[in-house]
């Protein structure tokens, strides 16, 4: 027995040992190093004390240790977590990945550009910085994992270059203070909550290279009020809630669900949804216009249904899409104005669902402008009402007055 137990003993303090070897760590001009490799010769930025006055770092591409130089490549896990002192981190262009809460919860950091070398961004490896305001994401990257940079409050603006393909789940929720998304043309999959929780953004655009979005992708995005999806020839599958809980529309003030007042829809969609509170664009109290674009052959069931104050249906296509009497309350057909090309004006009173609507109009498509064409001279624009609109308007069909005093109709993009 005493010489199995002797034996076990050896045993583990030669493991211990070989454990020792593969960590080694080292300190090198004020920053901690974790030797990953020593056949590659490579390192990772180790974990510092979160008190450590460190301020402005610079990482060198290399270090050296024992007389021996390695090459750093990865930020490691907690490397500057929780650092109330870090105001500046320049990151060289030998590291490949920053790992789970390398820079998380710093106090000063105020910006960051991750360097084009980057390809992976750990489960929250940018996460939780409440000063971080600026976000340069590196075009090495191909997917945003999850969590990858939520929780940064201070960002105002979220940029998603090209080469990034998926956006994992809650990759950049609670971002509350970004103004400002751009989703790349190369993006196909937004995951659940992804963006969920950026309670400033104000406007959303989705390219037609996306193919999916998850479950509550732009939920808790209270000032939510312009969304486009750009033309595509195959439709774009939506998730449950994904701008929010339909259902909670009985509660104006409830954050769960966005203030949507435009649709921009160039390309059919479809849902997972079969409860018609999950609907994407269904019970919005606050949705007035609808533009539907020439790529968009159907409507799903139920797809506006309890949006009773929209007040104008904007249709660029000849031949109606198809669609039951679900999609519109009464109230839309009763109240809204449907705008339909000249030439299929008379085909759409004629249609069993779009000839329900008591008010139609017929827009010839050359007294339609893109404004960013013929914006010359125009001092006032109206809604399809009348009303005067302040300012330049969101996306949609207005009537405008020029200065010279003529009046026509343009279409907002």
């Amino acid at each position: 027995m005493r010489n199995k137990i002797l034996s076990a003993a050896i045993g583990l303090g030669t493991a211990l040992g070989l454990h020792a070897a593969d960590k080694v760590t080292f300190a090198y001009e004020g920053l901690n190093y974790n030797i990953l490799s020593e056949a590659d010769k490579t390192c990772e930025v180790g974990r510092h004390d979160k008190n450590a006055q460190l301020s402005s770092v610079v990482i060198p591409e290399t270090v050296e240790y024992n007389g021996t130089a390695y090459t750093v490549t990865a930020l490691g896990d907690s490397a500057f977590y929780g650092n109330g002192y870090l105001t500046a981190l320049k990151i060289p262009e030998t590291v490949t990945v920053i790992k789970s809460c390398a820079i998380s919860q710093t106090l000063r950091l105020f910006e960051l550009r991750l360097p084009n070398s980057v390809t992976e961004v750990e489960p929250r490896g940018v996460y939780g910085n409440r000063s971080l305001y600026a976000l340069w994401i590196s075009t090495g990257m191909r997917e945003i994992n999850r969590e990858a940079f939520n929780a940064n409050p201070a960002l105002t603006a979220i940029v998603i270059p090209e080469g990034i393909e998926i956006i994992h789940d809650e990759a950049f929720n609670y971002c509350s203070r970004a103004t400002t998304l751009i989703i790349s043309s190369t993006v196909t999959t937004i995951s659940k909550m992804a963006f969920a929780g950026c309670s400033s953004l104000t406007n959303v655009k989705i390219p037609g290279n996306v193919q999916e979005i998850g479950n509550e992708a732009f939920s808790y995005c209270a000032k939510l009020a312009t969304v486009t999806i750009e033309e595509a020839s195959q439709p774009l599958k939506l998730g449950s809630d994904v701008f929010g809980h339909g259902i909670y529309t009985s509660n104006p003030n409830n954050d769960a669900w966005c203030r949507l007042k435009t649709l921009n829809l160039n390309r059919s969609w479809t849902c997972t949804a079969t409860d018609v509170n999950g609907l994407p664009f269904s019970k919005r109290s606050t949705l007035q216009t609808i533009n539907i674009g020439e790529a968009v052959s159907s409507i799903p069931d139920n797809s506006f249904a309890g949006c009773d104050n929209v007040t104008a249906i904007n249709i660029n296509r000849d031949t109606a899409p198809y669609a039951n009497s679900s999609v519109f309350s009464t109230q839309v057909f009763a109240g809204a104005t449907l705008t339909v090309p000249e030439s299929a004006l008379e085909a759409y009173k004629a249609n069993s669902l779009w000839g329900r609507f008591a008010k139609i109009e017929g827009t010839a498509e050359s007294g339609i402008a893109d404004i960013e064409a013929d914006a010359a001279g125009i001092t006032e624009y109206f809604d399809l009402c009348g009303r005067r609109i302040d300012g330049t308007p969101s996306a949609g069909i207005y009537i405008f007055r020029r200065a010279d005093g003529s009046t026509g109709k343009v279409l907002i993009r």
